[in-house]
């Protein structure tokens, strides 16, 4: 028989202990409804709290779409920083300022919505 060749690799950091807890009905559901919150499953959920002692939620449909939208301005600023290295600043001036002026009113919906 030949080793297996390919495959993901095995995980360094494998978790060999378990500790175990028990909830009642309400306390489970209570953490379950926080985990979807957050947008993780349970055990992650629970892990993060446990020692970190925080759990940062990830991004909901707005903070995705606002992420994409500054991730789409940064490749337009590369762009646009080529562009000045071959043919010069004024040229590239205006389409900096399009995209700074893009970047500030995503920046300024970011911030209001805190």
């Amino acid at each position: 028989m030949c080793a297996k060749k390919g495959g993901r690799p095995p995980n360094p950091r494998k978790r060999h202990y378990q500790v175990g807890v028990r909830f009642n009905a309400d306390e489970l559901a209570k953490l379950k409804e926080q985990a979807a919150k957050a947008g993780l499953k349970l055990m992650p959920y629970m892990r993060g709290i446990i020692l970190r002692g925080k759990v940062v939620a990830r991004l909901d449909e707005d903070g995705r779409q606002y992420r994409q939208a500054l991730i789409g301005m940064a490749n337009n600023i590369n762009q646009m920083a080529k562009v000045c290295n071959a043919t010069g600043y004024i040229d590239a001036c205006k389409g900096f300022y399009h995209t700074y002026q893009e970047l500030a009113s995503i920046l300024k919906k970011l911030s209001n919505d805190k």
